[in-house]
């Protein structure tokens, strides 16, 4: 059987400072930020498994499968350095981000796909 994966459900997070990088100075404008980007790293994960014995179900909870999934990304992920999660607002993509928010004791930051690579955002994650 064929799966399709979505794009981007989650995202994590790791953000360190480059003791080499100098820090930005403070009166840059908004518009040369993208230009003094510290070093930041993303981890893109996919959601784990969904259950989808309801197909008319448009925001399905993980499988007992799923969440072992997420158990795994929760243990990946305790030594990496993240500072930040985000995910979309559906069931499937919080329910595989819980266990690595428990295990980090960090906030849970929802976003929409559209504004995921504005100026906001860069901003909001440059250097953590």
């Amino acid at each position: 059987m064929k799966k399709v994966f979505p794009f981007l459900l989650l995202l994590v997070i790791a953000c360190k400072n480059d003791p080499k990088q100098k820090d930005q100075p403070e009166n840059l404008s908004e518009e040369k930020m993208e230009f003094t980007q510290k070093n930041t790293t993303y981890y893109f994960i996919r959601h784990a498994e969904k259950d989808l014995s309801e197909p008319t179900n448009n925001d399905p909870h993980l499988t007992e499968e799923g969440l072992k999934r997420a158990a795994f990304w929760a243990k990946y992920f305790a030594d990496k350095n993240i500072d930040k999660i985000y995910s979309t607002n559906y069931s499937r993509t919080i329910q595989t981000v819980i266990p690595l928010l428990d295990t980090l004791k960090l906030d849970l930051n929802i976003y929409k796909n559209s504004a995921l690579y504005s100026q906001e955002f860069l901003r909001n994650t440059n250097g953590k």
